[in-house]
């Protein structure tokens, strides 16, 4: 390959990085601006938001969890809230429940600390939330922790699997922590 050649094709290339990332830098507006609705419209009614942490209390055995479900209201489609706190022990988990219907059953065996159902998702709740799933995302995009025999899990997910995020071992969560205060007052 020539002299020139090789001069156009490493011009040629860094034309090309300019103008991606010029591109990028455009768009870059579009994503600082604040989203005012948190519909979720995506929350259909087959499926279900699922979010949960399970905190460390006896070590590798784990602790209290802490269980979330968004799901839409039949008849008016508002989105609604179950919300269940589950006793941890030292030892291995009890079965789960076989008579359940939830779709994600694996606490159901479980003692029920504090239970509440069919709360409305207002919007300050739905704000919440969305800022506790990018706080989870970050938070498992950064860990460069291994799997350890201990620690807190965390996990959000829709029912239909097309969203999942697992990290453990993870952080408190603090986001999670306010949706719960949010619900319980």
């Amino acid at each position: 390959m020539t002299e020139r050649k090789k001069y156009k094709l490493v011009l040629g290339q860094i034309l090309f990085v300019t103008l991606l990332l010029l591109q990028n830098s455009g768009c870059s507006n579009q994503t600082e601006n604040k989203v005012e609705a948190y519909n979720f419209s995506s929350i259909q009614s087959n499926t279900e938001l699922i979010m949960f942490q399970t905190d460390d209390e006896f070590g590798e055995w784990g602790g209290n969890t802490y269980y979330l479900k968004m799901y839409r209201n039949g008849e008016s489609k508002q989105l609604m809230i179950d919300y269940t706190e589950y006793e941890g022990k030292a030892g291995p988990p009890d079965p789960p429940d076989p008579n359940s219907k939830e779709k994600i059953n694996r606490f159901s065996g479980q003692p029920i600390l504090f239970e509440t159902k069919k709360v409305v998702a207002n919007n300050q709740v739905l704000e919440l939330i969305s800022n506790s799933i990018q706080e989870l995302t970050l938070a498992k995009l950064n860990n460069d922790e291994y799997v350890t025999m201990s620690g807190i899990q965390n996990q959000m997910m829709y029912t239909d699997s097309t969203l999942i995020i697992n990290d453990y071992p993870s952080i408190k969560w603090d986001k999670f922590q306010e949706v719960i205060n949010e619900i319980k007052k």
